[in-house]
């Protein structure tokens, strides 16, 4: 098999993976990600000629990582797509929509704060036994926690008779919690479900010493 025809299968095969879509109009209304876009290994990649979304893709090959909000910088997986802006906006769209998603939910809230005051996470073991004592850093990235800092900016507030509104120290609070948002290794994973449908499971990694495990979002 020549180049070209090579080029031509790989994407017959993309846009036969993609073909059924969510318009980008759908796509920005849901609330939930419904649809998969599969996740490509992003080496080896042809300068031109491939395009997961479209059937005639146009221009040079434009690659964008999933994975660009976690601390894993040699992370290789993500979306191809061609020089059309449609095609540029609609995964950039659809990536987005991934962490949006994620972000507004309460378990991300909770994981934020457990993260900026240094709390551990439980994990069960293969063996059923839980462990209480696995972070949500590695061991040498430790901050001081956020709440050690709001009580010395209270403390200080009192020695120097600094009246301040308790809304101004929620926001404070808040703030330095949202400030932590990048420090939790945060991934995405294509993987088959119990119905062999293609989902993207949310994975953070936690830590133990040198021990690192990846824990389905949902189970922190």
């Amino acid at each position: 098999m020549d180049m070209i025809e090579s080029i031509r299968q790989l994407q017959e095969d993309y846009y036969n993976e993609n073909s059924k879509k969510p318009t980008i109009e759908d796509l920005i209304k849901e609330k939930n990600i419904t649809y998969y876009i599969p996740i490509k290994w992003l080496t080896m990649i042809f300068s031109g000629g491939i395009c997961q979304l479209c059937k005639n893709p146009e221009g040079i090959t434009h690659t964008y990582t999933l994975n660009y909000k976690c601390n894993y910088g040699d992370d290789k997986n993500g979306f191809i797509v061609c020089g059309k802006d449609e095609c540029n906006f609609y995964i950039k769209t659809y990536r987005d929509k991934l962490y949006n998603a994620l972000h507004n939910t309460k378990k991300w809230q909770e994981l934020l704060v457990k993260r900026a005051n240094n709390i551990f996470v439980s994990v069960t073991r293969s063996n059923g036994i839980i462990e209480n004592n696995w972070s949500l850093c590695t061991n040498n990235e430790k901050k001081v926690a956020v709440y050690d800092i709001v009580i010395t900016f209270i403390l200080c507030c009192k020695n120097k008779n600094i009246i301040l509104p308790s809304e101004i120290f929620e926001y404070i609070y808040n703030y330095l919690i949202y400030s932590y948002n990048d420090d939790i290794y945060l991934s995405f994973e294509n993987m088959l479900n119990r119905e062999d449908k293609l989902s993207i499971t949310r994975l953070v990694r936690i830590f133990k010493g040198d021990l690192c495990k990846k824990i389905p979002f949902d189970l922190l």
